[in-house]
């Protein structure tokens, strides 16, 4: 097989070898021509059940199945009958072309003229040999290589390497293991240096111990970003790790954005240690813990899953389309709205009284089995001080 290592298209196409006119015609009942990467037949047909040859064939040594050998190893009829002439002289490989950067293969040489066949006789002489082919022309000289600026830059192999150099000079000093791959992509100035930072794509920007892979984006130090537009915003935004296309963090360390148009605003003092999984949320604060879509949430030490708005500090909202206005409220269900922090468990429950947990309905599964006289009877019926039981359906409350 043809070593196309490290070959282009344009040099190889002509060698590859293809199934009828098109070349991708595949195999099909009736024969079909082989052909080359132009289109031109080669003088061998195929199906799914046969080989035709459609031109003279010469064979050192040749076998027919059920009869035995037919032309031995010095090419000498040894069947019933005369020995057919011998084949002429292959025409000599054309030049190879001379080398470019790339340069396109030399013209096969033309094939050697056919040697004529020897007459058949009882023993029959051997045919005289062909004449050998004329050589084939030269090939042409490649294509020059492309202008050395236009390709992959090294500076320092411990340092940078990048498609534009001046990308990563003119921004600050570097120290050690900075890659820069991309067009224009940079690494970010830092008084103290950057190093460890890895920055690929297009427009991509990073500082120290910070990876950025995508574009139109950047990684703050020591944050990972994989994405389209996603950000972690300067370098005293650190520790942040977005993956998703449109997300960044724009105050606040510590956060993990892993979905797409996510935003976080962290405290003014750069604390965050927000987690988002999700898709289209706003969060302003930290310790938020969020899963879902959709969402806008304000405060401290909130977890969130479903889509929800919450705006308070020390809040669980579970579900979708609830909302919370206020610290300490825990609200489970869908469409409840919670202030002053009212306690919610049910749909459509609008609650405002602090520590006081609203719902829908209230069924006791074990009730009416506890029906006592009186609080004496209760506590030895093992129902403690505050539990509920019921005097024949009057539902009571033990106090002593």
């Amino acid at each position: 097989m043809a070593n196309l290592f490290n070959k282009y298209i344009y040099e190889t196409y002509k060698s590859i070898i293809g199934i009828g006119d098109s070349g991708t015609s595949g195999l099909g009942a009736n024969p079909q021509a082989l052909t080359d990467g132009e289109g031109n037949h080669l003088p061998i047909e195929v199906s799914e059940t046969e080989v035709n040859l459609t031109a003279p064939t010469t064979v050192p040594n040749l076998f027919i199945e059920g009869y035995g050998e037919v032309i031995d190893e010095n090419g000498y009829w040894t069947g019933e009958g005369g020995g057919g002439g011998g084949g002429g002289t292959s025409g000599t490989s054309g030049t190879s072309g001379l080398t470019g950067t790339s340069g396109t293969s030399g013209v096969n040489g033309t094939s050697g003229t056919s040697g004529t066949s020897g007459r058949n006789g009882f023993a029959g002489l051997n045919g005289s040999n062909g004449s050998s082919g004329t050589d084939g022309a030269a090939g042409t000289s490649g294509t020059s290589g492309l202008d050395g600026s236009q390709n992959l830059y090294i500076e320092d192999v411990q340092a940078i390497v990048t498609t534009n150099p001046n990308y990563a000079a003119d921004y600050g000093p570097l120290a050690d293991n900075v890659i820069n791959i991309g067009a224009p992509s940079r690494v970010m100035f830092m008084p103290e240096g950057v190093v460890d930072a890895i920055a690929l794509g297009t427009y991509a920007a990073c500082f120290s111990e910070s990876i950025y892979l995508g574009k139109f984006g950047q990684a703050a130090p020591g944050s990972v970003v994989i994405g389209i537009n996603s950000y972690s915003a300067d370098y005293q935004q650190m520790n942040n790790n977005i993956v998703g296309n449109r997300s960044g963090v724009n105050v606040g360390g510590n956060n993990n954005v892993y979905g797409s148009d996510d935003e976080v605003y962290g405290n003014n003092d750069g604390s965050g240690n927000n987690n988002i999984l999700g898709n289209g949320n706003t969060l302003g604060g930290q310790y938020i813990n969020i899963i879902g879509s959709g969402m806008s949430v304000y405060g401290q030490y909130v977890n969130i899953l479903g889509s929800n708005q919450v705006s308070g500090d020390y809040t669980v909202a579970i579900g979708t389309e609830n909302q919370i206005l206020g610290d300490d409220a825990i609200v489970i269900g869908r469409s409840n709205l919670s202030t002053n922090g009212a306690m919610i468990i049910g749909n459509n429950i609008t609650a405002n009284t602090p520590n006081t947990l609203s719902i829908n309905l209230l069924q006791s599964q074990d009730t009416v089995a506890k029906d006592f006289a009186d609080d004496t009877a209760a506590a030895a019926g093992n129902i403690p001080v505050g539990g509920f039981y019921h005097t024949n359906g009057t539902v009571k409350i033990r106090i002593s």
